[in-house]
């Protein structure tokens, strides 16, 4: 855009008229290819009532297994994800002794978009249950790695970060798909249409899990005594951790969000036994 204009307004204004352009045409396709949801019948009029309708609706919904299951995992998940996005300049800067830790979340992203065509593609073509499995399983095997990458091996972090990276369409994207089913199963089941229940639930738990995750980790680590490199005229870099702050900062980056994914497994096994059943009645 900044060739077709001679000023930086002017070059704003062609951004604009392209989103604009995008957002019509991007509408146009939506309702051209996206199917109308199903027609069920209406609830009754105690059903309709704000106080009545609005904890029954969330109600039932944590009632429906499946979505209680679903629910757990992803909160284990989201938590996992959370802790080392939270820690990874402290630990790149006062672990590791490297300088510019901000790249290395460009790496982790990087990572992710490589990895994500490959996870929409396979959604389609195979169990989604089994695809959220090997994407934890693919996380937590680079980030149980990084526990033992000794300091300035940066070259060997950036991999495992990468690795990662690779991983997180299966950690992330592959519970929203799972989701889609889960409340279309529901109103095949109930004969009732209760997306902004699931969707509503799911959105509140996906932020406390996201602030139980940096908070909860923060608040550990000073209460630990660690205290963040700060450059000073006296101190200019990464200063030396004891042995005891080193380890726990390992622990927090790497081990504990391996077990919060290794503890996701065992609902997401039961998800799939439960939607087997589902599917067989």
């Amino acid at each position: 855009f900044t060739s077709l204009s001679s000023s930086p307004e002017e070059a704003y204004e062609w951004v604009g008229l392209a989103g604009a352009l995008l957002l019509v045409c991007s509408s146009f396709a939506v309702i051209a290819c996206i199917p109308y949801p199903k027609e069920f019948q209406a609830p009754s009029a105690a059903k309709e009532h704000f106080g009545n309708g609005f904890f029954r609706s969330i109600r039932e919904a944590l009632a429906f297994r499946s979505f209680r299951l679903l629910l757990y995992a992803f909160v284990l998940t989201m938590i996992a994800a959370q802790i080392p996005a939270a820690l990874i300049l402290f630990f790149v800067q006062d672990v590791l002794k490297g300088e510019d830790p901000s790249q290395y979340v460009l790496y982790y992203f990087i990572g992710a978009a490589l990895g994500f065509p490959l996870w929409i593609w396979s959604v389609h073509r195979f169990s989604k249950t089994m695809l959220w499995m090997l994407g934890i399983g693919i996380n937590t095997l680079f980030f149980f790695g990084v526990f033992f990458v000794p300091p300035h091996a940066l070259s060997l972090f950036a991999w495992c970060v990468v690795g990662s990276g690779l991983g997180l369409g299966g950690v992330i994207g592959v519970p929203a798909a799972i989701q889609a089913d889960v409340i279309e199963e529901d109103g095949d089941r109930s004969g009732e249409r209760r997306e902004g229940s699931f969707i509503g639930i799911w959105s509140i738990v996906k932020k406390l899990s996201a602030a139980v995750g940096v908070a909860g980790t923060l608040s550990l680590l000073s209460l630990l005594g660690y205290e963040p490199t700060t450059a000073t005229e006296g101190n200019a870099g990464p200063h030396e951790l004891s042995q005891f702050l080193e380890g726990a900062l390992r622990t927090l980056y790497c081990l504990v969000p391996c077990v919060l994914n290794l503890s996701a497994l065992y609902p997401i096994l039961l998800l799939r036994k439960e939607r087997e059943l589902s599917c067989k009645g």
